[in-house]
């Protein structure tokens, strides 16, 4: 699909997906909505994750969970997903390959701990957390 600012990157990484809950450096901080039928199902099978959508750039970056086995997920990146085996090699990567600077690591993380976490812990307390999510 494509608009007047070119293609979208197919799921999981199209934007369109969420919404938007937080702006950072640049960054969109979007998540599916908590009655989004994806919240619903990923919440309690520890799938849920946040993108950070830089729309400048259209670039799109999730945040890690099952879904991305347990990695960041940036696209495109060379023409396709790239999944760094940390933060600050993504960081360096987005910077040498794009020239775009990513949000401080300590600031993704409250970010992960407050809108991902918190359904998680509510599912296992719920007793909702399901055997294949954990």
């Amino acid at each position: 699909m494509s608009d007047s600012l070119g293609d979208w990157p197919l799921p999981p990484h199209d934007p369109r997906e969420r919404v938007v809950i937080a702006e950072t450096h640049g960054w969109e901080v979007r998540m599916f909505a908590t009655d989004d039928i994806k919240h619903v199902y990923f919440s309690p099978r520890g799938l849920l994750h946040l993108q950070l959508w830089h729309a400048g750039h259209r670039l799109s970056v999730l945040t890690p969970s099952r879904l991305t086995l347990g990695h960041f997920e940036a696209y495109p990146v060379r023409g396709w997903k790239y999944r760094p085996p940390d933060y600050e090699t993504l960081k360096r990567e987005l910077k040498v390959e794009l020239k775009v600077g990513l949000p401080p690591q300590a600031e993704v993380k409250a970010l992960q701990r407050w809108f991902v976490h918190r359904y998680e812990v509510e599912a296992e307390r719920k007793g909702e957390r399901t055997a294949e999510g954990g």
